[in-house]
């Protein structure tokens, strides 16, 4: 299969849409940019768990972890 990234007006979206779904899934596929980043975001954080699949940490070093991210992310 091929994938093709379009950026369509708001007023073309929805005939574009009607046309792609009357395509057979089989065919057709349609992804959205938040599942296109979502599964980069999985298939990432899969290669890096594989990679470092023998590494396990305590409790404590989980929970200091976690405190950083969310401090990261929390502003």
């Amino acid at each position: 299969m091929h994938t093709i990234t379009l950026k369509v007006s708001e007023s073309a979206y929805d005939q574009l849409m009607g046309l792609l779904k009357k395509i057979s899934p089989k065919e057709l596929e349609i992804l959205d940019e938040s599942f296109i980043a979502l599964q980069e975001e999985v298939i990432a954080d899969y290669q890096h768990a594989k990679k470092n699949a023998s590494t396990s940490v305590s409790i404590e070093e989980l929970e200091k972890e976690l405190s950083v991210m969310l401090e990261k992310y929390d502003s």
